[in-house]
């Protein structure tokens, strides 16, 4: 799906079409409307709605985008609403006729970012639709079509936004989350161009984008742009106007001035507190808090502190943002200031309300440096992560003596923390991100986020800030140090792929997915593996040099290749099998593909169903990295390497020696996951990352695997040179041939972390770990250090929609498992990804209380322009 061009974001040129840019502000609390009643019926059983909606609470009630109509006329009413499990529901209920309901399979329940919809009606010809950016929705856990009558839509009756048009029932039915750029098309239906309904959106390098509607609109149809600040009665200067040209305005009701003209859009995604992503039992015991008024609102549980983190993660840069002190139980019950994910040795800095300061439950000598402060204060933040220091102020005034000016200039004399325990080097930052956090305590506690798109914190009684940053977008009460940024999607990073202007690639330049169905019939040719080929499915725009394929269908080896050892050279995963050197599984690397041979049982066999995913290294082009070459004595084993330093990854194989020595790698970083098989033995597959000490060590290929102390890695953790090994003849056997698989992380592309499972036992709407990455993930593995348990495949091919729970593990031959009901359930978000667990222990668990689980991910999309999935 991604095209080989760069980033137009990066180049000075737009990215986005400046379409949808503004959006409304939602909140379940109250009761929030737009609502209007056409003068004259028109097509009442055709139509077209278009909408982009972020949304926040996920609730238990069923909130309403859109409906019309009530149950107590013959007409009856309609709705597009999302239900208590976060399915989409398009409904048409007519009491003479019965029910029309489209209920998708795919679940919404990502709060980070926007998702674009669209809800097509036909009855005249029974036909309904629904469209999730761009592509229609076809899976469903109900489907009844319509029937060819009249339905409330462009009736006389009264149309809403926000709420079911009120008929005694509806009051429930609260939208909470923000919505942007409506088109309601009157008596049309649109149709798809190359797959794509492409009339509101546009795909641009691999993402769905607002673009400018320019067709009919029909008698009754309308266009909201929410640019407007003006609430009440319908007009061209209220929230609701209209801007298609019919003047079919809304009236508002329960929306306040500081709801409207929101600059969080799906072409600047601002950042909320996480809301529902939160773990219930967030590290250090933190309670899940309630969120309100599009998740910057977060109220304290009372069972104890409450964690009110952004859902935005940082690793580098200046970041700005405000929160609001609303209201306090007492002395000592709030607390703001900066965390890091996954926990570490330091990975909190807060500023306590009683004027206490602590880094890691260590007050001393932080608490000398901060006051008090109380309801009403505004508080302020810089995160300063390229000089490794954290100022806080108040209410426009910067604690310890610190100015404006010494903070631009990155002078940390006065900073509340400077040093290097804010980025620390080594295994403490080992895959960390930076996070703005307050945490009310109980539930008389409460605070209102500012990253930029609210400055006057939801309160219709303040006076909105009008204080921009000498970078990038956002509006501050106070203000913002030169240099600091807020935290939306227009500030991130574009220096890495998939968005490197330098390198023009995408991710699927570097990695993808193909999925295909095997045939197995002749013998005497190959068949051909590509994108865009019969039966083949997924996308990869280059050459592979690594390719890992396994059987879906039926039980069969892993499979595993590389341009390096030649393509009909293969090991096996799950085995500790030596090289296998035949062509009876993979014959040659082919551009967009590979061949095969016809006849290949664990690759090709007739019938069968399978999933490749292939990495790009060098081309199939080596070097050699001689001994010595790095300095005396480094590297002391001569490697050849196939190395991609822009994607992180390298194939590198050399011959043993049986004692400790080191590897190139050729990675030009330190990497961050190494794994090693011996080719010319059996022997166990070799697995160390970034998350482990020297002397840890996996095993690939063994479900019972689990962390244990080895000498295979001789207790050195890889440099951005070498890695090293011991005597262990799995590693570096005395003149027998190695091949090592090398990662180091790439920003926005590849992510190699790990968590700490919450063992969330809900059966809806489970609240597991949530692990952020950076981007929406294509590919991950996921592996239980701490107890036996698979290594867990699961990628965003065989798993169109969330929730991810078609499941391949590399430790063994068994076939695919749908686990959608059990325990091994994932949501793939715009900024990471989400255990939805409804049971935890057990081997196959990716949630267990207190286990530590690593992973490899890889980008299907970076966050900064990540569509919700």
């Amino acid at each position: 799906m991604f095209s080989p061009d760069q980033w137009l974001a990066s180049t000075g040129v737009s990215f986005y079409n400046d379409v949808a840019t503004q959006s409304l502000r939602f909140d379940d609390g109250s009761d929030m409307r737009l609502t209007r009643s056409p003068s004259s019926a028109t097509n009442q059983k055709k139509y077209t709605f278009s909408c982009w909606v972020k949304r926040s609470n996920l609730g238990t009630n069923s909130p309403t985008i859109f409906g019309a109509g009530n149950s107590h006329t013959g007409l009856g009413f309609e709705q597009l609403n999302f239900t208590p499990s976060n399915a989409l529901r398009f409904y048409r209920q007519i009491s003479s006729v019965g029910n029309t309901e489209y209920v998708t399979t795919r679940l919404f329940r990502d709060t980070s970012s926007w998702y674009h919809i669209v809800a097509m009606m036909d009855a005249a010809n029974t036909i309904g639709k629904i469209y999730v950016n761009g592509v229609r929705e076809t899976s469903f856990s109900t489907e009844n079509h319509p029937t060819n009558v009249d339905g409330a839509v462009n009736s006389t009756q009264l149309h809403a936004f926000g709420n079911r048009a009120p008929d005694g029932s509806g009051g429930t039915q609260k939208f909470d989350g923000y919505l942007a750029e409506v088109n309601f098309l009157d008596g049309l239906n649109i149709g798809e161009t190359n797959g794509y309904l492409d009339e509101f959106g546009e795909v641009k390098n691999g993402v769905w984008i607002p673009k400018e509607y320019t067709g009919s609109y029909g008698t009754n149809g309308f266009r909201l742009q929410f640019n407007q600040t003006g609430t009440g009665t319908a007009s061209s200067s209220t929230i609701g106007a209209d801007t298609s040209g019919n003047t079919h305005h809304f009236t508002s009701s329960g929306i306040v001035a500081s709801d409207c003209n929101m600059p969080d859009s799906p072409e600047n995604n601002f950042a909320t507190a996480l809301g529902s992503l939160s773990e219930p039992l967030d590290y250090q015991s933190y309670y899940k808090a309630t969120y309100s008024e599009g998740n910057l609102k977060v109220t304290g549980s009372s069972s104890g502190w409450s964690n009110g983190s952004s859902n935005f993660g940082v690793t580098s840069g200046k970041w700005y943002a405000e929160c609001r002190i609303n209201a306090k139980a007492g002395t000592g019950y709030v607390r703001f200031g900066m965390r890091s994910r996954p926990a570490r040795t330091y990975d909190e800095y807060f500023w306590g309300d009683d004027g206490t300061g602590q880094v890691d439950g260590t007050s001393s000598p932080y608490s000398s440096r901060v006051g008090t402060y109380i309801a009403g204060d505004i508080l302020m933040i810089a995160l300063d992560l390229d000089n490794n220091a954290l100022y806080f102020g108040k209410d426009g005034t910067w604690e310890n003596s610190a100015t404006s000016s010494e903070i631009a200039n990155g002078t940390t004399t006065n900073a509340f923390v400077a040093s290097s325990t804010i980025i620390p080097t080594g295994a403490d930052n080992v895959g960390q991100a930076y996070f703005f956090y307050c945490q009310p305590h109980s539930t008389g506690s409460n605070v209102t986020w500012n990253f930029g798109q609210d400055s006057q914190f939801a309160n219709s009684t303040l006076t909105a800030g009008t204080e921009t940053p000498s970078e990038g977008a956002g509006v501050f009460k106070y203000a913002v140090p030169t240099g600091f940024k807020s935290l939306c999607s227009a500030n991130l990073n574009d220096d890495n792929i998939p968005i490197s202007p330098a390198q023009t690639k995408q991710a699927d330049d570097y990695f993808g997915t193909l999925t295909y169905i095997g045939n197995g019939t002749d013998s005497n040719s190959t068949q051909n593996i590509r994108v865009g080929g019969t039966d083949v499915l997924g996308n990869i725009d280059f050459k592979p040099d690594w390719t890992w394929i396994k059987s879906k269908s039926n039980t069969s080896n892993h499979i595993l290749t590389d341009s390096t050892r030649l393509a009909g050279n293969v090991l096996f995963s799950n085995l500790t099998n030596d090289e296998s050197d035949n062509t009876a599984f993979f014959t040659s690397f082919e551009t967009n593909g590979f061949n095969l041979a016809q006849n290949g049982g664990d690759t090709n066999a007739n019938g069968y169903t399978y999933v490749a995913w292939n990495w790009k290294a060098n081309g199939g082009t080596t070097s050699t990295i001689a001994v010595d070459s790095v300095s005396s004595g480094v590297p002391s084993i001569a490697s050849t390497v196939q190395a991609n330093t822009d994607a992180g990854f390298s194939i590198v194989t050399y011959t043993g020696t049986g004692s400790s020595a080191t590897v190139g790698h050729g990675l030009g970083a330190t990497a961050d996951v190494v794994i090693i098989k011996n080719r010319d033995v059996t022997s166990a597959w070799m697995f160390w990352c970034n998350s482990f000490n020297g002397n840890d060590l996996l095993l690939l290929d063994d479900v019972t695997s689990k962390i244990t102390d080895s000498s295979v890695f001789d207790g050195t953790i890889p440099t951005s040179s070498v890695f090293s090994v011991g005597t262990n003849f799995q590693s570096n056997g005395s003149g027998q041939g190695m091949v090592a698989y090398c990662f180091a992380e790439i920003e926005g592309y590849s992510k190699f972390g790990r968590y700490t499972g919450n063992g969330a036992t809900s059966a809806t709407n489970s609240d597991g770990v949530f692990a952020f990455l950076g981007f929406r993930p294509a590919f991950i593995i996921i592996k239980n250090i701490t107890a036996s348990a698979e290594w867990l495949m699961v990628d965003s091919v065989r798993s169109t929609f969330n929730e991810v729970d078609d499941i391949l593990v590399a430790d063994d031959f068994s076939s695919e498992s749908d686990f959608g009901t059990t325990n091994r359930n994932i949501d793939f978000l715009s900024n990471g990804f989400k255990i939805r667990n409804t049971s935890a222990g057990g081997t196959t668990a990716l949630n267990t209380g207190g286990s530590t689980y690593i992973y490899m991910a890889f980008a299907e999309a970076p966050f900064k322009y990540a569509n919700a999935r």
